[in-house]
């Protein structure tokens, strides 16, 4: 791990280290859910999502001397996510959509929900016409939460590089998105 300031993460990757089971469980609970929803956008199937959403964390666990502090821990299990993402999608997984956020809408209100239905249908045509890169600056970005200079160490990209692929991943998704008349 780097010397100099002490990153926040570096106690908890120590307690790993040393073979503490809470210490683990306690990277779990932090991110489990974001690692989850972003293998979804990626993968689809929510079994497959979990599967993988496992393997991330124990390769976390297996591979924690390998978190050099550069970055936080969780840009770090999203560079794993991403890495093991793209393993699936190599092997000729189909991108299947993700499920009808329409069913959240309030029940007794059919027009709403239809409406809710096809934006997020439009939404996935769009998402799933990104390039890779483009797809996973903005899942790591607005799913996960991490900043541009956490995403460009998860890739191995200066922040710059993070910025523009941010930038013209949401100027792709406006002009693949049609107008939705909020007039």
């Amino acid at each position: 791990m780097t010397t100099g300031k002490a990153h926040p993460d570096l106690p908890l990757v120590e307690a790993i280290l040393r073979g503490e089971e809470d210490a683990m469980r306690e990277v779990y609970t932090r991110y489990a859910r974001e690692v989850w929803v972003f293998l979804r956008h990626h993968l689809g199937d929510p079994d497959l999502c979990a599967e993988i959403r496992d393997d991330v964390f124990t390769e976390a666990w297996r591979s924690a001397s390998k978190f050099r502090g550069e970055g936080s821990l969780k840009s770090w299990i999203f560079g794993i996510a991403r890495h093991r993402a793209l393993d699936v999608m190599g092997r000729g997984r189909a991108w299947v959509p993700l499920e009808d956020a329409a069913e959240a809408a309030p029940a007794g209100d059919p027009e709403r929900q239809a409406l809710r239905r096809e934006a997020v249908e439009e939404f996935n045509r769009a998402l799933r016409a990104l390039d890779e890169d483009h797809r996973s600056v903005l899942l790591m970005a607005f799913v996960g939460g991490l900043s541009y200079a956490e995403i460009g160490r998860a890739l191995g990209c200066p922040e710059g590089t993070i910025k523009t692929r941010v930038f013209y991943a949401r100027r792709k998704l406006r002009e693949l998105m049609p107008e939705q008349g909020h007039g």
